[in-house]
Parts: C-alpha cells; structure tokens; sequence
C-alpha cells in the first residue's frame, strides 16, 4: 500500500499547540489534588509523619520534573517545526521534531506511572495514619486525578501521532505494507498490556500482552516471501539470456537498446529493442518496423544495421499487465505511479520499494532491495544484463513504451547501485531524434 501524506502545517501547528496546553492544564488539576491531599485530608484523621511525606514528595517531585521536561521537549518541538514550515527541504528539522515528540510522549507517559505511585500512597499507606474514608474527600480527588490523567494520556497518544505525521509528511510517498502494520500492531500492543499488567497487577493482562506478543513476533519472522524472490530470480535469469549478451558483445553492437511500443508492429502484443551499431544512430521509423516484422527472438537488420529482439522483461510486462487487468496501451503514466509500486512491493514482492518521479519527457525510478539485485548470485552470472539492465527495469522499459506510444531508451545502461537502492533513468525519445 503507497500512501501521500499531505503536509498541512496549520493542522499540525494546532495539534502541537494543543498538546502543550493540555499538558500545562494538568498542572492545575495536581494542584488541586495536592490541596486535598496537604489540607482536606487532616479534617478527615491523617496524621502527619515524615514516614509518609517523605515517600509521597519523592514521588511528587519526580512525577513533576517529568512532566516539566515533556512540557519543554513539547515546546521545543514547536520551535524545530516552524523551522520546518519555512523550508520544506529542510528534513532534518522534521525528524528532529518528531523525535522531540516522542520522547516527550514517552516521558509523559512515565509521570502517570509515577503519579499510580502517589495514588496508592493517598488510597493505601495513608489510611495505616489516621485517615478515614469520606465520599466527600474522594469524589473530588477521584475527579482531579482522572481529569488529569486523561490529559496527559491523550496529549501524550496525540504527541506521537503527530510526530509520525511530521516525519512522513517529508517524505514524497510512504510504502506500508499491511502484514508487517498488523505485526507492529499486535507487539506494540502486547507491550502495553504488560506494562498495565505490572501497574494493575492484572493476570489477564499478562496472558493478553505475552499472547500478542508471541503472535506478533512469530508472523513478524516466519514468512515464504525468500523462497518466492528466489523462484523468480531463477525463472528469468536464464542461460539463453547469458549466450545471448555475449552474441551481442561479439558483434560489437555498441549502440543503447531503444526499447519499441507495440504500435511499430503488426501484432500489438509485442515487445522489441532495437540496438543500433553505433550508439549514435537515428530513432528507426513505425514504417521501417512495419517491413521488419519480427518473427523470431532476435533478428539481424542490414540497414541501417542494429539488432531487433525481445527485451528480457517482456514476460514481466505480460505478468504486470495479467494480474492488473489493464492494458498497458490504455492508461497512462499516472497510473503506473499509482499501480505499479503495490504491485511490486506487496502483490509479487519483487522490491521492498518502488517509486515512479515524471518530468517531462524523463522517468526517474527508483526501486529499494529488489530481487534481481539479489546478494547470492553465481559469480558467472553477475553481469547477464550489462545492456538492458535487469529484467525488472528492461520491463519498465517496455511498460513505459507501450504507456506513452514513443521509443524509450535508458539515459545511463550502467545505472550505478547504492547499496541495495537503484536509481534508473529513462528517456521517451521523438523520431528523428539521435541516441546520443
């Protein structure tokens, strides 16, 4: 699933400013409880002892400078997205927010753990001192606490729901996949429902936060999907494909595959490059196709003498076309951007990323740990496509052909990897144009 998150920086202005009120409200409401607890309280029989104010300052103290140090890094979130907001550019901002965000939320959420400390010294240890329970006295604590403990919760959830919408509203597209969301899910939950185990001393807790955990961990790490992308690796990348850059490379065919749009044939499901001997050489004619109807996988043309074969991401095109029930001469780019990443990353699992950036007459793609880029090739085999690329991007090629009507040639045959990140650029060409 591709997802464009919509950067709307008055939104999220609103929710940040909102998540420091509610947390500087809370403050009132612990003033309001320390009242009852300093004042009310010995009305009600409690007697002073250092044995007990000792124990509840200390943990007052530390609930307080908790809660001050998530109000700050709520602030000082504010202050990095406005930095934000002037330059959209700048993504370290972003992050820097996000995270501020997150510890905030994260300290917020250990000053209610302090502050299940403090109350079960005021609903516990105080009554071994004097105290005698009074609806009077408790009702309006129970209402204090539960007021604030419900506005640091939320500002704390909606601390960290903003910071996920701040770090991936930097970026053009978000990839999720729907099985490792539901995983993430199901751990993230199972951790909760252990920490509220310990608070509540809950043994249904416990069997429900271990029960998600275990599950979520499982279906985290036991997957097929290596067994599928290995399958597909040795389906396309054959020994005839290897005989066949080596026909190549002997005839000194220097000239870069321009790939053809079936409407330069007869027979509109078919998918052909043209290399030219020279790399400079003029983009062939539909009427010069049109008497070279290819019969066979590769053919020899005298004049201008080139190459005419079938590119080795022709059965992919016919495999993406098949599963996404559209002919590929009927849509148009916007679609493939659309389309075309779910279909690769979650449907065939062939990369963990795809992205699709148009400009023009230029396609930019760029495709993250895909399975022709696969660690544990033979050392033999490690240079099958040197013209076309793999078979994943030689597909491309044909897809962006068949989509535009136009020849399409890859700007760089030799797109340099980054680790396991590619980047390849393809060009639409106009006849008359030179492959230079």
């Amino acid at each position: 699933m591709i997802l464009q998150i919509p950067f709307k920086p008055k939104i999220i202005l609103a929710l940040l400013v909102a998540v420091v009120l509610m947390v500087v409200s809370s403050f009132f409401f612990f003033e309001k409880m320390e009242s009852i607890v300093h004042g009310d309280l010995y009305y009600y029989g409690l007697i002073f002892s250092y044995e007990w104010v000792n124990s509840y300052w200390a943990n007052s103290h530390m609930y307080m400078y908790s809660l001050e140090l998530a109000t700050i890094l709520f602030g000082i979130s504010i202050v990095f997205f406005l930095f934000h907001m002037r330059n959209r550019k700048d993504t370290l901002s972003s992050y820097i927010c996000s995270l501020l965000l997150v510890v905030g939320a994260g300290m917020s959420f250990f000053s209610i753990y302090i502050f299940f400390r403090l109350n079960y010294i005021v609903n516990h240890d105080l009554y071994s001192y004097g105290l005698i329970f009074s609806d009077k006295w408790f009702a309006d604590f129970s209402l204090y606490t539960e007021i604030m403990v419900s506005l640091i919760a939320f500002a704390a959830v909606l601390a960290l729901a903003t910071s996920t919408v701040v770090y991936l509203s930097g970026k053009k597209t978000v990839r999720v996949v729907l099985a490792k969301l539901i995983d993430s899910t199901m751990i993230a939950i199972g951790t909760v429902a252990l920490a509220f185990s310990i608070v509540y001393a809950s043994d249904l807790l416990t069997l429900i936060g271990l029960g998600l955990l275990f599950w979520g961990v499982t279906f985290s790490y036991v997957r097929t999907e290596e067994y599928t992308k290995k399958v597909l690796l040795q389906t396309t990348a054959s020994a005839q494909l290897v005989k066949l850059n080596q026909v190549i490379q002997e005839l000194e065919f220097t000239g870069y595959p321009i790939y053809l749009p079936p409407k330069y044939f007869r027979k509109r499901d078919i998918y052909k490059a043209y290399i030219p001997k020279d790399r400079l050489a003029l983009i062939p004619t539909p009427e010069q196709m049109n008497r070279e109807e290819p019969k066979f996988f590769i053919e020899f043309i005298e004049s201008p003498p080139a190459v005419l074969m079938t590119p080795p991401g022709a059965e992919l095109v016919q495999l993406f076309e098949k599963m996404l029930k559209k002919d590929f001469s009927k849509v148009n780019l916007v679609y493939l951007q659309r389309n075309l990443p779910k279909l690769l990353i979650e449907d065939l699992e062939i990369a963990q990323y795809f992205e699709i950036a148009i400009e023009s007459d230029k396609v930019r793609v760029v495709i993250d740990n895909s399975v022709y880029n696969f660690p544990n090739l033979e050392p033999e085999q490690a240079n099958i496509f040197p013209s076309f690329g793999s078979p994943l991007s030689s597909a491309i090629a044909c897809i962006l052909a068949k989509v535009s009507g136009s020849p399409v040639m890859r700007v760089n045959p030799r797109t340099g990897v980054e680790g396991r990140r590619a980047t390849i650029e393809y060009r639409i060409l106009r006849l008359g144009e030179k492959t230079s």
